[in-house]
């Protein structure tokens, strides 16, 4: 861990192309989309602590455009050399989905989503969003495309928005409401999936308060015939451990 840091620091001081003593010039939209990504990483340390509301359009253009093209990165994992490159790629997507965050425009919803199942700067920045985001949430859940783990963040982010609306933290539109306990119904029932997505679709089921639906997952935290009987191999994976999740969700979500 300690290398990786070191060369991370390294990335940040020759990223800038500074040495000792020299002044530094003030970061432009163009140094963001130029260089290595050790050297876009430097830049995009010193955009972050420029103020959202004094980063200049064509920097917002520029950062958008970077996430998008840090995405297709993801899709194709290949293509970075070692351990080492990848750490650095991931903390400059994060950084770019940081910032992205900051603009607040729904437009970006979109790419944040492809995000939501890899860093937390975009599950936030949805949740800031609240009722505006669902409906994107929602189709990318039935979409199926899974390619940078979108399903699972949709998925976590809903059941974070249903939960949040129970309480009275957030207003979720009624139509948007009854579409995440369609959704809940559909993920439980005959869409469930056992690759990872079995918890959050538990906790997107549990926050809808419905009675049929916790019991649903009472019994998969429970029964190993209620997995086969969704058609899942439960002998792809450890049902113990998912089960055991399962019953401490149910532990810490009340009935209501």
């Amino acid at each position: 861990m300690t290398g990786r840091i070191c060369l991370v620091a390294a990335a940040l001081v020759a990223a800038a192309g500074l040495t000792a003593g020299q002044p530094r010039p003030p970061v432009t939209a163009a140094d963001l989309e130029r260089g290595s990504v050790e050297r876009r990483l430097g830049v995009l340390v010193e955009i972050l602590d420029i103020p959202a509301a004094r980063r200049p359009p064509a920097m917002w253009a520029a950062i958008r455009r970077e996430a998008v093209r840090m995405l297709d990165e993801r899709r194709h994992p290949e293509r970075l050399a070692s351990v080492d490159e990848s750490e650095v790629h991931g903390m400059y997507a994060a950084g770019l989905v940081r910032a992205l965050g900051e603009l607040h425009d729904p437009t970006a919803i979109p790419t944040l989503i492809d995000y939501s199942g890899s860093t937390r700067y975009a599950r936030d920045a949805l949740i800031e969003f609240g009722d505006v985001a669902v409906p994107a949430l929602i189709a990318t859940v039935r979409a199926g495309r899974d390619d940078v783990g979108q399903v699972g963040g949709a998925i976590s982010i809903l059941g974070r928005l249903l939960e949040a609306n129970g309480a009275g933290a957030t207003g979720l539109a009624d139509d948007h409401r009854r579409a995440l306990v369609e959704l809940a119904e559909e993920l439980l029932g005959p869409k469930f999936t056992a690759n990872g997505y079995d918890w959050v679709i538990a906790r997107l089921a549990l926050a809808t308060g419905r009675a049929d639906l916790r019991a649903q997952v009472e019994e998969l935290a429970t029964s190993r015939e209620a997995w086969i009987r969704r058609g899942i191999d439960v002998s792809s994976f450890s049902l113990v451990d998912a089960q055991r999740s399962l019953r401490i969700l149910l532990d810490k979500s009340p009935k209501r």
